[in-house]
C-alpha cells in the first residue's frame, strides 16, 4: 500500500460504481501516489504484485478492505457443502424407523453435505457393539451407490459413528448444477 509498493512500473486502475475497474493506464508510483492525493487523499493498494507491471488500484484502503471480507464472507456462505449433517439410531432399530434414517441419510448426501451416522447405546447395551457395527456396515452398503464410508465406525463413549461422504459423482453434478444456477440468474439480470 502507498510507499510500501517496491515497484516503479505500475498499470493503475480505478473501480467504478458498476463493479468494473476503469484502467488509467501505466505510470511510474511517484504519478500513482500523487494521482491518489488528488483523488481525494485515497490510497494505492498493490492488488496484483505477479503481473507485469503489477497492478495497483486507487481507493480508499479501509472500503476495499470491508468488500474483500464480504467477498470471502459470501464465498464461506456459499460453500456450505461441507456442512456436517447428523443420523442418530439405536442398534435394536425396527426395520420402518431403519428406512427413514436411510432416506434422511440418502438426503443430506444427495444435497453434498456428509453425514455422520451414530449408533448409541443405553446402560448395558454398550456390550453389543459388534450389532451396532454391523448395522452401520449395513446403511454403507445400502448407500454405497451415492457414498463412501470415511474408514471404520469409531466408539466415543456410549456411541459408535462413521462419517458417509458424498461419491465424487454426486459432487461434480451439484456443482454443475449451481453453475448453471448462478448462470441463470445472471442472464436475468
Amino acid at each position: 500500500m502507498n510507499n510500501e509498493i517496491e515497484q516503479n512500473e505500475l498499470r493503475v486502475v480505478t473501480p467504478n460504481p458498476k463493479g468494473k475497474d476503469d484502467i488509467l493506464g501505466v505510470m511510474s508510483k511517484a504519478e500513482a501516489l500523487e494521482m491518489a492525493k488528488e483523488l481525494g487523499g485515497l490510497d494505492l493498494i498493490l492488488i496484483n504484485p505477479n503481473a507485469d507491471p503489477p497492478v495497483c488500484s486507487i481507493q480508499d484502503y479501509s472500503k476495499y478492505r470491508y468488500n474483500k471480507e464480504k467477498k470471502s464472507k459470501e464465498k464461506k456462505k456459499a460453500n456450505k457443502s461441507n456442512e456436517l449433517k447428523e443420523v442418530k439410531m439405536t442398534y435394536k432399530i425396527d426395520s420402518g424407523d431403519y428406512d427413514v434414517r436411510k432416506k434422511s441419510a440418502d438426503k443430506f448426501i444427495n444435497q453434498g453435505n456428509r453425514v455422520k451416522c451414530t449408533i448409541q447405546f443405553k446402560g448395558r447395551e454398550v456390550q453389543h457393539e459388534k450389532l451396532g457395527v454391523d448395522l452401520l456396515n449395513k446403511l454403507a452398503a445400502d448407500l454405497t451407490k451415492i457414498c463412501v464410508m470415511e474408514g471404520k465406525p469409531k466408539r466415543e463413549g456410549r456411541s459408535l459413528s462413521c462419517i458417509m461422504t458424498p461419491r465424487p459423482e454426486i459432487t461434480k453434478n451439484l456443482n454443475e448444477k449451481k453453475r448453471k444456477e448462478d448462470k441463470d440468474k445472471k442472464q436475468k439480470k
